[in-house]
């Protein structure tokens, strides 16, 4: 099981304050749960998360993951971007959590990007 969260192109979190009503979606935006396949794949399609607004403390995009599969141990981590000009001065950015984006075709003949990233859990 994947919990997947991020920020809009903004920089911004849903529900940042904790106001949102539980069943409303529009206050949980870009978050989202979903299982991987019998092989361990998964897939899923968002927009590029902007880099939070925190001028000299600013964030490279970055994608949240809280990874779980009985057995194993949790995995908690964060995917970056290649390239983003504030990866270098981030303390939480390792080399093995940077992945490029290569361009795509996405919907609507519009421009897109993808990124691999494989998620490795440890037995319990």
């Amino acid at each position: 099981m994947l919990d997947v969260w991020q920020t809009d192109a903004r920089g911004l979190y849903s529900n940042l304050l904790g106001l949102a009503r539980p069943g409303d979606p529009r206050g949980y935006r870009l978050r989202g749960r979903l299982r991987s396949d019998g092989e361990g794949r998964y897939r899923f399609v968002s927009r590029l998360p902007g880099h939070y607004p925190l001028w000299v403390l600013t964030r490279p995009r970055h994608v949240h993951f809280l990874v779980t599969c009985p057995g194993h141990r949790r995995l908690i981590t964060q995917l970056y971007f290649a390239g983003d000009p504030y990866l270098r001065r981030d303390p939480w950015v390792k080399d093995s959590l940077v992945v490029p984006l290569q361009p795509e075709e996405a919907e609507r003949g519009r421009p897109g990007w993808r990124a691999r990233f494989d998620l490795v859990l440890e037995p319990d």
